[in-house]
């Protein structure tokens, strides 16, 4: 079964308390690196974590240069709507 929007929310804030010791609310319109401040390792860590969940592949870091956990949720969603190859 594929995951919802808040399945992906929930996970990201698990990620966000346990993996990356954010001590703070996530919200989706909260951008990953301007308001949460995430950095490269960060954002690497969250970005594999929900891969790892997910069972998608997940662009780069690179890319994720402004997008917001609201953007995060649906690019999950989109992947994991892909065929498996």
């Amino acid at each position: 079964m594929s995951p919802t929007a808040t399945d992906v929310l929930l996970a990201i804030r698990e990620i966000a308390t346990r993996e990356l010791d954010l001590a703070r609310e996530v919200l989706p319109a909260h951008e990953l690196i301007a308001d949460l401040e995430l950095d490269s390792l960060t954002l690497v860590t969250l970005l594999s974590s929900l891969e790892n969940r997910f069972r998608v592949r997940l662009p780069s870091t690179d890319s994720t240069v402004g997008c917001t956990v609201g953007d995060i949720v649906q690019l999950v969603l989109q992947r994991s709507e892909e065929p498996k190859s």
